[in-house]
């Protein structure tokens, strides 16, 4: 029983604390956060892959209640009909063809806004969120939604889901940017209905899905879709900014950027923890987890594990980091992760790095990282020397092999691409 690990102590540095439980042993009962916490890499990949041990189905869950009952908290058959509706959108062929323009003409708008504000401009909230949030707008069906209202939606969302106090307040703003989105895709349903967009909602509603299972998806894609971006934005330039030797290869060979991203979710993984409730009795790690107990997955614990990742804690985008748990695993596994690595690892960083010459961080060593279920940075104020045009490479389609290489990835990770 860990009786030592505090909240607080979860704040100040989750990779040290979650690290120490690590070291000690794969599972532990934490009372501070009443529930059975995994923390090496193996059991926390089992954890992930064996849904009918470890159920995503939570009766009464602060999600639920936030945006509905989406797909992340459905196992199958129920979790794979909404999945592969969403899939037709998200998809790496997809994302690519169809979304990929759609990125690359957000950035180059938003990045031109940034230069405006000159060097010392904040690259999360003035670049990085507002990035996040209009690629959101559009992949879920809302092109036309202001980002700064998409981006309110999912700071309020994401309150909601974290309302452990039960704040009326926080509800009441949940209620209300409910049906503010309500609103919004009963008028998005008609056009897409008339005019498919391949969109998240125009591939539910194509699939026939029902009005709530429409809704409850487009809002966990609201809810989720900006957090995990911009810190991986943020804390790439972050750590870019105190490795001069990396950033010099990524700015001399852009598709290095790819690696750099894998490499940052892994190492500081935007989302720490998943939540399980286990289906029935389970040893895992040499204890006996009852039936119908809480399970948290440290995703945070998992990619640091030594026994998987040699020097875990240093960032070096030269590791293989295929199988990293940052974007989970099995048929939960992150349906955005492609949609991630193009608007990040292809478009933002590439872009930011081409136009600003010289671009560091201004204080990387003062820069404050918060929270450790969603861990990021809140502020990155950035520097740079001179902007220069920005000429993106023509757009094109993955090569067959290229999609039967990342297909053969993702299902030996346990879902379909």
């Amino acid at each position: 029983m860990a009786e030592w690990i505090t909240l607080k102590l979860l704040e100040e540095d989750p990779f040290a604390t979650l690290g120490r439980l690590r070291e000690s042993a794969p599972v532990h009962w934490v009372p501070a956060l009443n529930r059975y916490i995994i923390t090496r890499f193996e059991e926390c990949r089992y954890v992930e892959t064996r849904p009918d041990v470890f159920t995503a189905e939570q009766d009464g869950h602060r999600v639920d209640r936030t945006i509905g009952r989406s797909m992340i908290r459905k196992d199958d058959p129920d979790h794979a009909r909404e999945r592969l509706a969403a899939n037709r959108t998200l998809r790496v062929r997809a994302v690519a063809d169809r979304w990929r323009p759609v990125f690359e003409a957000n950035a180059n708008r938003l990045l031109a806004d940034f230069v405006d504000r000159g060097p010392g401009a904040d690259l999360s909230e003035d670049f990085a969120a507002p990035l996040a949030a209009a690629n959101v707008a559009a992949l879920v069906g809302l092109p036309h939604v202001p980002h700064d209202d998409v981006a309110r939606w999912s700071a309020t969302f994401m309150a909601g889901a974290a309302n452990l106090a039960e704040e009326p307040d926080i509800w009441a703003s949940v209620a209300a940017v409910n049906a503010e989105i309500d609103d919004a895709l009963d008028e998005a349903v008609d056009r897409v209905r008339r005019h498919p967009d391949g969109s998240i909602l125009s591939t539910m509603v194509e699939a026939g899905m029902p009005l709530g299972t429409q809704r409850a998806n487009v809002k966990l894609a609201i809810a989720g879709g900006i957090n995990e971006p911009k810190h991986a934005v943020t804390s790439a330039v972050w750590a870019l900014s105190t490795r001069a030797e990396q950033r010099r290869r990524a700015m001399a060979e852009p598709s290095l950027f790819e690696a750099v991203f894998e490499e940052i979710v892994r190492w500081l993984p935007p989302v720490g923890m998943i939540s399980r409730r286990t289906t029935r009795d389970v040893e895992l790690g040499g204890l006996l987890i009852p039936a119908d107990a809480q399970v948290g997955a440290s995703l945070h614990a998992a990619n640091r594990d030594p026994r998987r990742f040699a020097n875990a804690d240093q960032f070096d985008f030269d590791r293989d980091s295929t199988g990293h748990l940052g974007f989970g695993a099995g048929p939960h596994m992150c349906a955005g992760r492609w949609v991630g690595q193009c608007s990040v690892g292809q478009v933002a960083l590439p872009m930011l790095y081409s136009r600003l010459r010289g671009l560091t961080a201004s204080d990387p060593e003062g820069a404050h990282f918060v929270g450790w279920t969603f861990r990021g940075l809140q502020q990155l104020p950035v520097q740079w020397d001179s902007v220069t045009r920005f000429t993106p490479e023509p757009t094109r389609s993955p090569t067959p092999r290229e999609v039967t290489v990342t297909e053969k990835v993702v299902e030996a990770e346990g879902v379909a691409a």
